[in-house]
């Protein structure tokens, strides 16, 4: 007995530790990450944070420019350290460690099932398989990475709950630790925010009083706010400092921050259009994948699990009322997390609607689909079985998950050469549009860089500023690609400042992005001639 129980501990281990290694490896068989947002600012924000350029450059990646560049810049320091594979296998390694994380909470939700760790080990590798997951390994996105907060943040609770039902004193400082690490988590990536407001308010679903109830989630918000104020406090303070708006451009019809119009921001693109879109979301992104995402995301997990568990509650709410129970009972712990799902479901569906920020829920639903199909279905099929069909739907995701980019493998991630913007006497680069802001960090020039097409509505003091950088020297600005960046565009943002485009002095560089080579245009700028 003793021999077999050291057998299985060994498989387990092999396991936890292979598994992020083989993630590793499939990240460096995707190549280069080449995604949009990475282009845009996950590059550059690092670089203008170590540098120093915070206003000496004004939004060169549009709004994006003011994000947190914390975990980015550890992704731009270990570029310089490390050849782009070992980077590259580092993240993938990184992203992972969501399987470890997933496996504890699956063995200690399960634990009042009897069920096994294999099964746990299964619907783990379910969770880590999902199309979301899979789309972003290896890739600079970070909501991967935000998964890790989130996950880690619920295992503390799962592990509490215990201690939490006999009023322990310890069970506070589980809940001060979780709280402590979603905060973080929030910090680092905003969105996150949502999910701690969902465990939150999933401590009501706990059997203690109403009391421990509030205490609890009281509690638990505390420590969100002390772990955010550690990794965004800093950035929130400089922030507001430099711009009179802490999450400035947005939400700067509430702080009025100089450069930024007062108007509300939001992106409603991915948002339900009505009511009653809310009520059958899943079945119009699983039928329209592209309402969620601008890449297909082609699933059916979140449809079943949206019919199941609206059948599951069903039947708990007339049972409830009828004081009886077809269903067997639940752990608190399975409780606590399809609370935490649905809350975090809801308040995603209201406020971003964009897929890839459901992850952290998405690596959770083999779990919470198997903990409701096992409770209401009553036929022959075992667990194991339920857990099997769970696993071979998310396996076809290693085919069908989106890829928001990649390039071959080079020996740098990122270089350009361009002899006439990196000369000594360039003072200003304008940039038309986005994603160019990636190209500063390669260009590594004492200029200034101005984005003349900002994703966000700029004021006149945004164009007073941007006059106040000219001086003796010469101007470039480099054309994004796409018709909406056209020439006539530019002269017009130019105008504004009294410069002009000379188009008799456009020229071509290229820029590499691993082994692929991306060409821009770029033109000298000219003062307009004052009569």
């Amino acid at each position: 007995m003793i021999v077999k129980y050291k057998i299985l501990k060994l498989k387990e281990m092999i396991m936890l530790i292979a598994v992020p290694l083989c993630f590793g490896l499939y990240s460096i068989m995707l190549g280069q990450d080449t995604n949009w947002d990475l282009l845009n600012y996950h590059l550059y924000n690092p670089y203008s944070f170590l540098n120093n350029r915070l206003g000496f450059d004004l939004a060169p990646a549009g709004l994006q420019t003011y994000f947190n560049p914390f975990l980015d810049v550890l992704y731009l320091w270990a570029t310089g350290c490390w050849s782009p594979r070992v980077v590259g296998f580092m993240l993938g390694v990184i992203h992972g460690i969501n399987f470890v994380i997933l496996f504890y909470i699956c063995k200690h939700t399960l634990k009042s099932l009897k069920i096994s760790n294999n099964l746990s080990l299964l619907l783990a590798m379910a969770g880590i398989l999902s199309i979301g997951f899979l789309s972003e390994v290896g890739t600079t996105f970070h909501d991967n990475i935000g998964a890790l907060f989130c996950l880690l943040s619920v295992l503390v609770v799962v592990l509490s709950i215990n201690s939490i039902l006999e009023n322990k004193k310890r069970a506070i400082w589980g809940i001060v630790l979780s709280g402590l690490v979603i905060g973080l988590g929030a910090g680092c990536k905003l969105v996150i925010a949502i999910y701690a407001m969902a465990i939150c308010f999933s401590f009501f679903i706990l059997p203690v009083s109403l009391i421990n109830r509030l205490k609890f989630s009281v509690i638990f918000g505390v420590a969100v706010l002390l772990g955010l104020s550690l990794t965004e406090g800093y950035w929130f303070y400089k922030i507001w400092d430099e711009f009179g708006n802490p999450f400035f451009p947005q939400f700067n019809h509430i702080f009025s921050g100089d450069l930024a119009q007062s108007t509300p921001m939001r992106d409603f693109r991915f948002l339900p259009k009505s009511f009653w879109e809310k009520l059958i979301y899943p079945l119009i992104f699983t039928i329209y994948p592209r309402r969620v995402a601008e890449h297909p995301y082609i699933q059916i997990n979140w449809l079943i699990l949206y019919v199941t568990v609206i059948i599951f509650l069903s039947n708990r709410l007339i049972n409830f009322f009828r004081m009886s129970s077809s269903f067997r009972s639940l752990s608190p712990e399975a409780n606590f997390l399809i609370a935490y799902l649905c809350l975090g479901y809801l308040l995603w569906l209201n406020i971003f609607g964009i897929y890839r920020y459901i992850i952290n829920l998405e690596l959770l639903l083999p779990l919470v689909l198997f903990i409701v199909l096992t409770t209401i279905i009553k036929s022959k099929w075992s667990p194991k079985d339920i857990a099997i069909i769970i696993m071979v739907m998310s396996f076809v995701n290693v085919i069908i998950a989106p890829d928001w980019g990649h390039a071959p493998w080079a020996k740098k991630t990122f270089y350009i050469t361009s002899q006439d913007i990196q000369n000594k006497d360039t003072k200003i680069v304008f940039l038309a549009g986005q994603p160019l802001a990636w190209l500063i960090p390669a260009l590594n020039t004492n200029a200034h860089f101005i984005q003349l097409i900002p994703n966000f509505s700029v004021s006149d003091a945004y164009w007073r500023r941007a006059q106040s950088f000219i001086s003796d020297g010469d101007y470039y600005v480099i054309l994004g690609r796409g018709k909406k960046y056209s020439a006539v565009k530019v002269d017009e943002r130019l105008h504004k400042i009294g410069l002009f485009l000379n188009r008799s002095t456009c020229k071509t560089m290229d820029a590499y992005l691993g082994a692929t080579v991306i060409q821009y245009n770029y033109c000298k700028v000219q003062k307009e001639l004052r009569h």
